[in-house]
C-alpha cells in the first residue's frame, strides 16, 4: 500500500518546539509576573527598519521572546487613517472635522499599541500615526477610483447591501483606490457601513490581510462605532478585533463568553449568519453558528494565534514594511 505523504504545518513544528522549552525550563505563561507585562509604548527600541526575517519564524527562541519576557525589538508599523465618508462632520467630538480626525486617528494607533497584545500581556508590535487623510466627494457625482468603497459604504443605498459582501469584493474596491492609500503603511479606512436592507445603522467593520495585492492588509471601520469606542462604550474592540482579520487571523467561538460583557479573545464571534471560511483566499461562504458570544474581545491573542500573526508581518517585510 503507498504510504500517504503528511504535511505538518510550519507554525505547529515551531510551537511544538515552543512547548518543549516551556517544559523543560518549568516556565508557565499563566505566572509570569507583573514585571514581565508591558501594555504601553513606554518603552521603544531601535526600530529603524528591522522586520521579521524567515530564519526567526523557525526559531522557537524568538518566538518564545514574546510569550515570556518581550522581543529585544519590535517591528514598527505607521499607519495611515483615511476618513472616506461625510458623516464623519456629525460626530462632534472636538471643536473643528480636523481636530475631531485627528483625535480618532490617534485613539486608533493607542488602542493598537494597548491592546494588539498576548494573553499574557506582551505587546506585539509598536504603531505609529503617519498621515490622515480626509476624502470630501460627492457620491453620486464623484467618479474616480473609489467609488466602489463608496458603492459598498456611503453610496450603498444606490446598490445592493453590503453586510454580505465576500472580503474579495471589499479587496478590489479597497486596491482599485490608489489615490487614498499608503503604500507603505498599514491602512485604516473610516467609513460608514449599510447592512443588506440598505439602512446605515449597520456598524459593520472590516479586516483583509490582502494577501492577493501584496499584502497590503488594512481595516475598513464605520464611523459610528468608532466613535462609540472612543468614547469609551463596549462596542467589543473593533479596532484590535479588525486588525487580528488583517494579520491573517479568523474568528474564534469562545463558549465561555455568554454576553457581550464576558471575558474573551481578541477574535472571539458569534454569527449565525454566513462568514467566510478564508478571509485570504476568499473561498466559498460556509454556515458559522457559535453558541456563546463574543463578549469584550480584550484577552490577548494565543500562541497558535500570534504564529499567523508574526508569519502575515514576515510577508509585509517581504513585500512593502522597509
Amino acid at each position: 500500500m503507498k504510504k500517504k505523504t503528511v504535511y505538518i504545518p510550519l507554525s505547529f513544528l515551531v510551537l511544538s518546539s515552543i512547548f518543549m522549552i516551556f517544559f523543560n525550563t518549568s516556565i508557565i505563561l499563566r505566572d509570569l509576573s507583573a514585571s514581565t507585562l508591558i501594555k504601553s509604548d513606554s518603552v521603544i527600541d531601535n526600530l529603524l527598519n528591522y522586520t521579521i526575517s524567515q530564519s526567526e519564524l523557525t526559531d522557537p527562541n524568538f518566538i518564545l521572546s514574546y510569550l515570556t519576557t518581550r522581543p529585544s525589538v519590535y517591528v514598527k508599523y505607521p499607519v495611515h487613517v483615511v476618513i472616506m465618508t461625510n458623516k464623519f462632520k456629525t460626530l462632534n467630538i472636538a471643536a473643528t472635522k480636523k481636530e475631531s480626525r485627528k483625535l480618532i486617528a490617534q485613539h486608533i494607533v493607542d488602542e493598537l499599541n494597548n491592546e494588539f497584545i498576548l494573553e499574557n500581556g506582551n505587546k506585539i508590535f509598536t504603531f505609529q500615526l503617519e498621515s490622515i487623510q480626509a476624502y470630501s466627494y460627492s457620491p453620486s457625482e464623484d467618479g474616480s477610483d473609489c467609488q466602489d468603497i463608496r458603492n459598498l459604504g456611503d453610496a450603498v443605498n444606490e446598490i445592493d447591501g453590503s453586510k454580505y459582501y465576500k472580503s474579495g469584493v471589499w479587496a478590489a474596491a479597497v486596491n482599485k483606490c490608489d489615490i487614498l492609500l499608503n503604500k507603505k503603511a498599514f491602512n485604516v479606512i473610516i467609513y460608514d457601513a449599510y447592512d443588506s436592507t440598505g439602512s446605515s445603522t449597520s456598524e459593520t467593520s472590516r479586516g483583509n490581510s490582502n494577501k492577493n495585492y501584496n499584502y497590503q492588509s488594512y481595516i475598513l471601520l464605520d464611523y459610528q462605532r468608532i466613535s462609540d469606542d472612543y468614547k469609551g462604550q463596549n462596542v467589543q474592540n473593533p479596532v484590535t478585533h479588525e486588525t487580528g482579520h488583517a494579520f491573517g487571523l479568523a474568528h474564534t467561538c469562545d463558549l465561555n463568553s455568554v454576553d457581550k460583557n464576558s471575558p474573551s479573545n481578541i477574535m472571539a464571534s458569534s454569527n449565525s449568519i454566513k462568514e467566510e471560511s478564508d478571509f485570504d483566499t476568499f473561498d466559498d461562504e460556509v454556515g458559522y453558528d457559535c453558541p456563546g458570544s463574543g463578549g469584550k474581545r480584550l484577552d490577548g491573542f494565543t500562541p497558535h494565534q500570534l504564529m499567523n500573526i508574526l508569519e502575515i508581518s514576515y510577508q509585509h517585510g517581504q513585500h512593502w514594511l522597509h
